[in-house]
């Protein structure tokens, strides 16, 4: 079998297992040109060497044709097979899936996570927890110093209510007048109000605790106190 290069015309002797194999692509051994053997594929040696044999005697045709063959054999060796070409083959889904729903979802799940534990903190760290509205104000006195001029003292019971011993509050004084408009403003820390407090101390559960306070005597137009627990 024949076949001609495309860009030089240059002529190779092949054969069918050579093309097969290389697809019909072939590296031309002169200009090293690749082209399409099948093209010019033919089982006789093409018209430019046929007419070129025609001009000669039957002597140069010998020569020419073994030169031919000669120079196809070389041309032969020379011929660089392409291999196959691997292939990458690209995986898509017919469904892209984007990761920020993912992470969004996972954030807010984290922060319940969060939130849970930060509720919680008393059971997984095992401090108690602080529960202001479970304490309430069972009575109080309110009546002038005896040894100081223009101080009030104040006396009364709290209790907590709830199951468990928490954390002594905050307590708020609030006084006002007869409109109820407010007329002087104070808040207490334990240490203000019991006596030998320690940081520690918690405030024990159905059991009445005493408090004492001293304020300065707002006048008349205080008539009525309020106490909250913080």
């Amino acid at each position: 079998m024949y076949t001609q290069c495309e860009k030089c015309k240059a002529i190779f002797h092949v054969n069918m297992r050579e093309v097969t194999i290389a697809k019909g692509q072939l590296r031309c051994g002169e200009c090293n040109a690749i082209f399409n053997a099948t093209k010019s594929l033919s089982t006789t040696i093409p018209e430019s060497y046929q007419e070129l044999e025609d001009k000669k005697s039957d002597t140069d045709i010998v020569d020419v044709h073994k030169k031919i063959i000669q120079s196809q054999q070389e041309q032969e060796q020379r011929v660089i097979l392409p291999s196959p070409t691997k292939l990458s083959v690209k995986t898509s889904n017919t469904k892209e899936i984007s990761i920020w729903p993912i992470m969004g979802v996972s954030l807010l799940i984290l922060l319940l996570i969060a939130q849970v534990a930060y509720n919680k903190r008393h059971l997984i760290l095992g401090t108690p927890i602080h529960n202001p509205e479970k304490i309430q104000m069972l009575n109080h006195n309110v009546f002038a110093h005896p040894n100081k001029p223009n101080i009030l003292l104040i006396s009364a019971q709290i209790e907590n209510t709830a199951k468990k011993a928490q954390p002594y509050p905050v307590l708020e004084l609030s006084l006002k007048d007869a409109q109820s408009n407010l007329v002087a403003f104070r808040r207490f820390l334990p240490k203000e109000y019991l006596t030998d407090y320690s940081s520690d101390q918690l405030i024990p559960a159905k059991l009445p605790i005493t408090l004492k306070l001293q304020i300065k005597d707002p006048g008349n137009n205080a008539t009525r106190f309020q106490f909250e627990f913080l």
